[in-house]
């Protein structure tokens, strides 16, 4: 079985809110503008859902025309609060792919009839007519009906005119907010790293989007926010610890898009960390005495 569909078979159990029954969902298209132009380059389309309130997990596959290459997907104000399988575009099988979760179902967070799921930068590569659409057989929605049951999709596809010196509204987002505050767990019985703790994370960011994640792991507490970045060492969800005792501080900071990081920390589990406190006292203590002799001698 594909890894991807594990992943999303395992949120969905997780995720399952009160049984209801399914309403149809549309998953559509909307780009910034309807022809796009070789001018400065560069637009933007947006991945949404519409009439989703029975669902409450979506598998996407979206097939990229040889006319336009993706330069940037943000999940920033995403719909999918729990992003399963990060977005990633693959320009061998030119498959954009992503998939994503909201615990208690999409009726507990959609405010209105539609909701965003992506928004994706494309550069223009070469005129013509650009087509853009769903991979029908990789594009899966799962009902909030207490069993994760398959419901069917309407997909609505999307096609571009692609054209020679008309130049696009630029998009710019601006974001000196970091990302939201976060929840770290701990298991080591996770399916891709079974036998391992590992930390199980996922942040989100409603300005630029997430960009990387870092951890960081240390016998004794730090103050976070003064964590130089050079500590950090580059991970993705789930990661595996590198103290497999559960005896450190567990630092995970993510980075958004814009370079703002929020940073949160995870405290040990009870054993191994006394004695570590144990052993900095003696040394405190034989360091105090050493001091007083000198002191004793040399007055």
């Amino acid at each position: 079985m594909h890894r991807t569909h594990v992943l999303v078979y395992i949120v969905v159990a997780l995720c399952l809110g009160t049984p209801g029954v399914g309403v149809a969902a549309t998953l559509y298209l909307e780009p910034q503008e309807l022809v796009a132009g070789t001018g400065n380059g560069e637009f933007v389309v947006d991945v949404r859902v519409a009439d989703g309130g029975g669902l409450n997990a979506l598998q996407v596959a979206l097939a990229i025309p040889l006319e336009l290459e993706p330069i940037d997907v943000s999940d920033a104000n995403s719909l999918l609060s729990l992003m399963v399988e990060k977005p990633t575009y693959d320009p061998e099988t030119r498959l954009l792919t992503f998939a994503g979760a909201v615990p208690g179902g999409f009726d507990a967070a959609l405010t209105e009839r539609t909701a965003r799921l992506l928004t994706v930068r494309f550069r223009v590569i070469r005129v013509g007519e650009a087509r853009i659409h769903f991979v029908s057989d990789k594009t899966q929605g799962y009902r909030n009906d207490g069993e994760g049951s398959v419901e069917p999709l309407l997909l609505q596809n999307l096609v571009l005119s692609v054209v020679h010196g008309t130049d696009n509204l630029p998009v710019e987002v601006m974001d000196s907010i970091p990302p939201e505050p976060f929840d770290i767990f701990f298991t080591d019985d996770h399916p891709m790293r079974p036998g391992r703790w590992v930390a199980v994370f996922t942040a989100t960011d409603k300005g630029s989007g997430i960009a990387s994640y870092g951890v960081y792991e240390t016998r004794f507490p730090r103050i976070a926010e003064r964590i130089p970045d050079s500590a950090f060492t580059p991970v993705e969800s789930p990661a595996s610890l590198v103290d497999q005792s559960r005896s450190s501080y567990v630092y995970i900071r993510a980075y958004d898009k814009k370079g703002n990081t929020r940073t949160i920390e995870a405290v040990p589990e009870s054993g191994d960390i006394r004695s570590d406190w144990a052993i900095l006292a003696v040394i405190a203590i034989i360091f105090g005495f050493l001091a007083l002799i000198y002191r004793r001698v040399h007055n």
